[in-house]
């Protein structure tokens, strides 16, 4: 039998939430993950394998077998804590290569799998080829970005400085189509690293030089990174053209600060990774590298001497390689600063005003049964910003002023709780419950930039992120603004957002254990926002002085709103807090 809840708010309140729960549960195989701390290491370093299970009585342990590169397999186990966690550490990797992890339920009817890559001075040629590859993915992205910020600014009304800007985002094109031709000099420089390997194999078994390739890899993954950016950003800034000016050139600065990033991502991060692995580490232990690959029998002076020239003559060449690229990188992010520059104080501050700053909250569903028992309650926390922006030329006094602009923000936070199985008949003992919420990322964000503090990735790279649209308008008076949502989100929560209830229980007069999961679906992003404003919803506007004489005008207002419905057996609660200013927020 299935029980469905339907939280109502009524008519008047225009929306609904339902919600639908198996009364049975629905009959699972033991869940079962698997995670690795890092997907890259150098060799003989430790691997951290996690992950999550259910205990089934004394069946309190995850088999976990690792098949090495030469088919070999490692089995090792990792004890359930009363949370359904384990944690493994694997030291076993002397092989370079691909090592398959797979991760056994207690009772062994289900498994998880994934991998690490275990990297050494020798894989630097294939790391070498995929980073290239890479290179070569993100700039021809780089390329549809500009080209798109370019026709954003073309297609623009007319401001100071347009021209300019369109010039120099040509010549970034241009610089873009050489960029992996330069980017080709470094790759020499390591094919002459992959010979000095095959010269004196002994290297392949040196960390300094093992660390050269983890550096490769993992400026690899941040250039990965930087293209799956560039995929959300083709995703949206196009959608602006045809907007209002204010919305187009504020998407093309998006654009051009995307390009610049991705510039610095290709060229200064990995000339330091080189110059402190190769100027700072390895000449510092060149003897000691020299006894470990030449033989004591062939060690004399004269070896001793051409291996320090060969591995000074490499040192050189990759710095010089390096450096090469970050000099002809110059050029075109000059032109891309200059750019943001013109738009930012020719164009958006001298026709466009905006309003924006942190928005807060949470949204919480707590639920009873029919006879006030507690059932099931959930809360998530949400953090932000909005962005309101218009034309100055609009604003004559003589009739409200059209605003457009977006709510986007991560969920920092997910809390449930349910009392499913107390519902369900014939069961006797509950040998194992365990709650699996969503993935919430608390990173700290800093908001102005988008940008993850301390890290490459914008807040767009996060699980459960949104950004959803909003329209409104600034009053004729300038003392209010109202705030409309829009009805579905740019980028949201995943459809099928939910916490999932996992039970072992053993039936009664039975001998195998049964595992029900039941679901706890969630509310997104767009949902929150909307209903928990009231959207659309009127603020007013206070306009103070500051200390210098600047005019700051401030929307801010704590939205707090609390229903009962579904005859007293639901309460919905809002708590959202919204603040935006213009100019900035002091």
């Amino acid at each position: 039998m299935k029980q469905i809840l339907k939280l109502t708010m009524g008519l008047l309140l225009l929306f609904a939430v339902s919600s639908t729960f198996a009364q049975s549960g629905e009959k699972v195989s033991t869940p079962v993950t698997v995670t690795v701390e890092k997907a890259t290491v150098v060799f003989g370093n430790i691997v951290q394998i996690t992950g999550t299970s259910v205990q089934l009585g004394n069946k309190n342990t995850v088999k976990i077998d690792i098949t090495k590169p030469n088919a070999t397999t490692v089995s090792t186990s990792g004890q359930l804590t009363s949370k359904g966690t384990y944690n493994v550490k694997f030291s076993e990797t002397n092989m370079v290569g691909t090592y398959n992890v797979t991760a056994k339920s207690p009772d062994g009817k289900n498994s998880a799998k994934t991998s690490f890559r275990v990297v050494g001075a020798g894989d630097i040629n294939e790391i070498t080829k995929e980073r290239q590859q890479s290179v070569v993915q993100l700039t021809k992205k780089m390329d549809k970005i500009a080209n798109v910020v370019k026709t954003l600014v073309e297609t623009g009304e007319d401001f100071p400085g347009r021209e300019k800007i369109s010039e120099n985002i040509a010549q970034v094109n241009r610089a873009l189509t050489q960029l992996p031709k330069q980017m080709g000099k470094v790759n020499e420089a390591l094919n002459q690293v992959s010979m000095l390997i095959a010269q004196y194999p002994g290297l392949s078994n040196v960390n300094e030089v093992a660390r050269l390739t983890l550096a490769l890899d993992e400026e690899r993954q941040k250039i990965d990174e930087m293209d799956e950016q560039a995929d959300d950003l083709l995703s949206h800034i196009p959608k602006s053209q045809g907007m209002s000016i204010c919305d187009q050139m504020e998407a093309a600065i998006e654009g051009l600060e995307f390009l610049g990033k991705s510039f610095d991502i290709l060229t200064n991060g990995p000339a330091k990774i080189a110059t402190i692995v190769f100027n700072s580490v390895l000449p510092m232990a060149i003897d000691r590298i020299y006894e470990a690959v030449i033989p004591f029998e062939e060690r004399n002076v004269t070896t001793k001497t051409i291996f320090g020239t060969s591995v000074k003559t490499t040192v050189t060449l990759l710095k010089d390689g390096y450096e090469d690229v970050v000099q002809y990188v110059k050029g075109p992010m000059g032109l891309i600063f200059d750019a943001v520059g013109y738009m930012t104080e020719l164009g958006f501050e001298r026709l466009c005003e905006r309003f924006t700053g942190p928005i807060e909250g949470t949204f919480s569903v707590d639920a009873k049964d029919a006879g006030g028992r507690p059932f099931y309650r959930y809360k998530i926390y949400i953090t932000g910003r909005l962005i309101l922006r218009y034309e100055k030329r609009d604003n004559t006094g003589n009739a409200p002023v059209p605003l457009t602009g977006h709510f986007e923000g991560i969920a920092t936070k997910f809390e449930a709780w349910e009392d499913f199985l107390g519902r369900l008949e014939g069961l006797n003992t509950v040998l194992f419950h365990q709650v699996v919420l969503p993935i919430a990322v608390p990173e700290p964000i800093n908001w102005m930039s988008d940008a993850i503090v301390g890290k490459t990735g914008s807040a767009a790279m996060l699980p459960n992120y949104f950004r959803i649209p909003v329209t409104g308008a600034l009053s004729a008076d300038g003392k209010s603004v109202v705030i409309k949502v829009a009805e579905t989100g740019i980028v949201d929560f995943k459809e099928d957002l939910c916490a999932n209830a996992f039970y072992a229980s053993m039936p009664m007069g039975s001998i195998i254990p049964l595992v029900q999961k039941f679901d706890i679906p969630m509310q997104n992003a767009q949902f929150i926002l909307s209903r928990g404003l009231r959207s659309p919803a009127t603020v007013k506007v206070k306009t103070e002085k500051l200390s210098g004489g600047t005019l700051v005008k401030t929307i801010e207002q704590t939205f707090k709103r609390e229903e009962v419905v579904s005859n007293g057996e639901v309460t919905v609660k809002f708590d959202l807090k919204v603040k935006a200013c213009s100019p900035d927020c002091p």
